[in-house]
């Protein structure tokens, strides 16, 4: 009966078995040429088209892993620099007000309401004294 090498859960530990798994893998004759060749591009194409954004970077903001389009508008709006809180605060804020929870819709109306703010932001910096009059709408 063989004995199998067990590794630990350190990062240490599971670098070296991966690397151990991965050798073993590839010393196989039927595994050499897996990444090689038309069948091989054709396979991993279909594989990313399959799996989109496979590789995107995913945010940590507090406590909480954010991907896809809610982590690009945390990285554009800076809350990486904002306690966990405010960030819970925002999201849901923004998911009670519009009745979504999807994280891609949540993300494109934080952005839309950031441009909205920031053209309100805008307007009383270039007249102080004078709030913004009912003639003038919606900022979009």
């Amino acid at each position: 009966m063989q004995q199998r090498q067990r590794y630990c859960s350190r990062p240490e530990c599971v670098k070296v078995s991966r690397r151990a798994a991965q050798s073993k893998w590839l010393r196989k004759a039927e595994n050499r040429d897996h990444f090689a060749g038309l069948p091989g591009l054709v396979r991993i194409r279909q594989w990313r088209a399959d799996n989109p954004g496979y590789w995107r970077r995913r945010l940590k903001i507090g406590r909480h892993q954010v991907g896809g389009a809610l982590a690009e508008v945390a990285r554009e709006l800076a809350l990486q620099d904002m306690i966990d809180a405010q960030f819970s605060l925002v999201v849901g804020l923004v998911s009670h007000l519009t009745g979504v929870a999807l994280q891609d819709e949540i993300a494109s109306e934080i952005r839309r309401l950031t441009v909205h703010g920031h053209g309100i932001l805008q307007q009383s910096a270039e007249s102080p004294d004078l709030p913004p009059g009912p003639e003038a709408g919606p900022v979009r």
